[in-house]
Protein backbone atom coordinates (compact mmCIF):
# COMPACT_ATOMS: atom_id res chain seq x y z
CA UNK A 1 0.00 0.00 0.00
CA UNK A 2 1.55 3.57 -0.81
CA UNK A 3 1.53 6.37 1.10
CA UNK A 4 -1.67 8.40 -0.51
CA UNK A 5 -3.56 4.87 0.20
CA UNK A 6 -2.84 5.46 4.18
CA UNK A 7 -3.12 9.01 4.33
CA UNK A 8 -6.74 7.97 2.32
CA UNK A 9 -7.35 5.32 5.21
CA UNK A 10 -6.37 7.55 8.08
CA UNK A 11 -8.63 9.87 7.17
CA UNK A 12 -11.19 8.14 6.79
CA UNK A 13 -10.98 6.37 9.92
CA UNK A 14 -9.71 9.60 11.54
CA UNK A 15 -12.62 11.91 10.38
CA UNK A 16 -15.30 8.74 11.64
CA UNK A 17 -13.65 8.55 14.95
CA UNK A 18 -14.00 12.50 14.92
CA UNK A 19 -17.78 12.65 13.85
CA UNK A 20 -18.82 10.02 16.51
CA UNK A 21 -16.69 11.22 19.58
CA UNK A 22 -18.11 14.39 18.43
CA UNK A 23 -21.91 12.95 18.07
CA UNK A 24 -21.23 11.46 21.95
CA UNK A 25 -19.57 14.39 23.24
CA UNK A 26 -15.90 12.67 24.31
CA UNK A 27 -13.96 14.31 21.52
CA UNK A 28 -11.20 16.05 23.98
CA UNK A 29 -11.03 12.93 26.04
CA UNK A 30 -10.57 10.57 22.79
CA UNK A 31 -7.79 12.18 21.70
CA UNK A 32 -6.24 11.78 25.17
CA UNK A 33 -6.85 8.10 24.77
CA UNK A 34 -5.20 8.30 21.50
CA UNK A 35 -2.17 10.06 22.48
CA UNK A 36 -2.16 7.46 25.43
CA UNK A 37 -2.48 4.30 23.20
CA UNK A 38 0.58 6.21 20.95
CA UNK A 39 2.48 6.71 24.12
CA UNK A 40 2.55 3.04 25.36
CA UNK A 41 3.05 1.73 21.32
CA UNK A 42 6.15 4.20 21.55
CA UNK A 43 7.15 2.83 24.99
CA UNK A 44 6.45 -0.82 23.93
CA UNK A 45 7.91 -1.32 20.78
CA UNK A 46 7.45 -5.37 21.22
CA UNK A 47 3.91 -4.85 21.54
CA UNK A 48 3.63 -2.40 18.41
CA UNK A 49 5.53 -5.02 16.21
CA UNK A 50 2.92 -7.68 17.65
CA UNK A 51 0.28 -5.41 16.55
CA UNK A 52 1.51 -4.92 12.75
CA UNK A 53 2.95 -8.56 12.44
CA UNK A 54 0.01 -10.32 9.78
CA UNK A 55 1.55 -13.91 11.21
CA UNK A 56 -0.37 -12.95 14.03
CA UNK A 57 -4.50 -14.05 13.40
CA UNK A 58 -6.26 -10.39 14.38
CA UNK A 59 -8.27 -12.83 17.22
CA UNK A 60 -5.30 -13.05 18.92
CA UNK A 61 -4.56 -9.59 18.34
CA UNK A 62 -8.02 -8.31 19.94
CA UNK A 63 -7.10 -10.50 23.13
CA UNK A 64 -3.90 -9.22 23.90
CA UNK A 65 -5.68 -5.25 23.21
CA UNK A 66 -8.32 -6.08 25.26
CA UNK A 67 -6.40 -7.30 28.07
CA UNK A 68 -3.93 -4.49 28.36
CA UNK A 69 -6.28 -1.52 27.42
CA UNK A 70 -9.59 -2.80 28.67
CA UNK A 71 -9.87 -0.84 31.78
CA UNK A 72 -7.79 1.73 30.92
CA UNK A 73 -9.95 3.36 27.93
CA UNK A 74 -13.15 3.93 26.98
CA UNK A 75 -15.13 1.61 24.66
CA UNK A 76 -15.64 3.69 21.77
CA UNK A 77 -11.53 3.72 21.63
CA UNK A 78 -11.35 -0.08 22.67
CA UNK A 79 -13.35 -0.88 19.78
CA UNK A 80 -11.56 1.20 17.29
CA UNK A 81 -8.50 -0.64 17.72
CA UNK A 82 -9.96 -4.06 17.73
CA UNK A 83 -11.36 -2.94 14.11
CA UNK A 84 -8.14 -1.74 13.04
CA UNK A 85 -6.64 -4.84 14.11
CA UNK A 86 -9.69 -7.04 12.34
CA UNK A 87 -8.60 -4.87 9.31
CA UNK A 88 -4.98 -5.47 9.25
CA UNK A 89 -4.97 -1.70 9.45
CA UNK A 90 -3.07 -1.06 12.92
CA UNK A 91 0.06 0.33 10.73
CA UNK A 92 -2.19 3.29 10.24
CA UNK A 93 -2.76 3.93 14.14
CA UNK A 94 -0.22 7.31 14.20
CA UNK A 95 -1.44 9.00 10.75
CA UNK A 96 -5.32 8.13 12.42
CA UNK A 97 -3.87 9.95 15.72
CA UNK A 98 -2.23 12.71 13.89
CA UNK A 99 -5.51 13.42 11.60
CA UNK A 100 -8.27 13.38 14.50
CA UNK A 101 -5.73 15.97 16.19
CA UNK A 102 -6.00 18.18 13.70
CA UNK A 103 -9.48 17.80 13.45
CA UNK A 104 -10.17 18.61 16.46
CA UNK A 105 -8.02 21.80 16.61
CA UNK A 106 -9.36 23.01 13.05
CA UNK A 107 -12.83 22.40 15.98
CA UNK A 108 -11.11 24.87 18.49
CA UNK A 109 -10.51 27.22 15.82
CA UNK A 110 -6.76 26.42 15.65
CA UNK A 111 -4.86 26.11 12.10
CA UNK A 112 -1.91 24.03 11.81
CA UNK A 113 1.26 25.22 9.72
CA UNK A 114 4.66 24.00 9.35
CA UNK A 115 7.35 25.73 10.36
CA UNK A 116 10.45 24.36 8.23
CA UNK A 117 13.75 25.76 8.49
CA UNK A 118 17.66 25.11 8.17
CA UNK A 119 18.57 25.13 12.17
CA UNK A 120 16.83 24.68 15.31
CA UNK A 121 14.93 28.32 16.12
CA UNK A 122 14.53 29.86 19.97
CA UNK A 123 11.27 29.94 21.25
CA UNK A 124 11.06 33.80 20.84
CA UNK A 125 11.61 33.76 17.11
CA UNK A 126 9.33 31.00 16.71
CA UNK A 127 6.79 32.96 19.25
CA UNK A 128 7.23 36.32 16.35
CA UNK A 129 6.31 33.70 13.54
CA UNK A 130 3.19 32.53 15.10
CA UNK A 131 2.17 35.83 16.16
CA UNK A 132 2.87 37.27 12.39
CA UNK A 133 0.93 34.18 11.25
CA UNK A 134 -2.47 34.73 13.88
CA UNK A 135 -2.45 38.25 12.54
CA UNK A 136 -2.18 37.52 8.89
CA UNK A 137 -4.89 35.15 8.97
CA UNK A 138 -6.99 36.16 11.92
CA UNK A 139 -7.15 32.96 14.29
CA UNK A 140 -4.80 30.65 16.44
CA UNK A 141 -1.63 29.30 14.81
CA UNK A 142 -0.05 25.98 16.00
CA UNK A 143 3.45 25.95 14.37
CA UNK A 144 5.41 23.07 14.12
CA UNK A 145 8.65 23.61 13.49
CA UNK A 146 10.52 21.12 11.28
CA UNK A 147 14.48 21.46 10.99
CA UNK A 148 15.87 20.58 7.13
CA UNK A 149 19.46 21.95 6.88
CA UNK A 150 18.88 21.10 2.88
CA UNK A 151 17.03 24.19 2.83
CA UNK A 152 20.21 26.02 3.10
CA UNK A 153 18.40 29.26 5.07
CA UNK A 154 15.83 31.24 5.09
CA UNK A 155 12.36 29.62 5.75
CA UNK A 156 9.46 27.72 4.46
CA UNK A 157 6.15 28.05 5.83
CA UNK A 158 3.14 25.46 5.08
CA UNK A 159 -0.41 26.83 6.42
CA UNK A 160 -3.57 26.10 5.31
CA UNK A 161 -2.30 24.38 1.90
CA UNK A 162 -0.43 27.21 1.24
CA UNK A 163 3.57 27.37 0.82
CA UNK A 164 5.49 30.18 1.38
CA UNK A 165 9.21 29.49 0.42
CA UNK A 166 11.83 31.70 1.80
CA UNK A 167 14.57 29.37 1.45
CA UNK A 168 18.07 30.03 0.12
CA UNK A 169 17.29 26.49 -1.55
CA UNK A 170 14.04 28.01 -3.19
CA UNK A 171 15.77 31.24 -4.20
CA UNK A 172 18.82 29.55 -5.85
CA UNK A 173 15.88 27.52 -7.40
CA UNK A 174 13.84 30.57 -8.43
CA UNK A 175 16.90 32.25 -9.88
CA UNK A 176 18.18 28.97 -12.26
CA UNK A 177 14.55 28.81 -13.69
CA UNK A 178 14.62 32.66 -14.42
CA UNK A 179 18.06 31.94 -16.37
CA UNK A 180 17.13 29.45 -18.04
CA UNK A 181 14.06 31.08 -19.15
CA UNK A 182 15.98 34.14 -20.62
CA UNK A 183 17.68 32.22 -23.05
Amino acid sequence: MNELDDYSLAKAYGQAMFELALEAGSAEALCDELDFISEVLHAEQELGYFLHTPFISSREKIQVITSIFKEKISDMTLDFLCVLSKNARFGTFEPIRQYYRKKLDEHHGLVHAELIVDRQMDEQAIEKVKQKLEHTIGKKVKVEMIVDPSILGGVIINCRGKVIDNSVRGALRRAVSHIKGIR
